[in-house]
């Protein structure tokens, strides 16, 4: 309950695909996931129908190539062996700053 009411006071929630995001979309929170690429279109992105408040920072693989990135990720037994740290903070910065100035 703790969590939920800090998210409730926050402009936006930066974090990794975990339970965190899906509270924010419940909550109507912007979001911010660094996404590193497991079970693309799965969780990740969401839909438009039910948010436009979850945005995904997705990792450089995953840019350059979405479309084929999407097969790969859901083949059955898919682990994402991408480093979420090719992520990097001036990416997620860029993000925020173009979506919320």
């Amino acid at each position: 309950l703790e969590l939920i009411d800090l998210f409730s006071q926050s402009k936006f929630v930066v974090s990794n695909e975990t339970a965190i995001p899906h509270m924010c979309v419940a909550l109507d929170i912007n979001v911010f996931v660094v996404y590193n690429g497991s079970h693309f279109g799965r969780f990740t992105p969401y839909p438009l129908t039910l948010t436009d408040k979850y945005h995904v920072i997705d990792h450089p693989q995953i840019v350059k190539d979405q479309a084929n990135y999407e097969e790969i990720s859901n083949t059955p037994g898919y682990v994402s062996m991408l480093d979420i740290d090719q992520i990097s903070v001036e990416m997620v910065k860029n993000r925020i700053n173009q979506l919320m100035g």
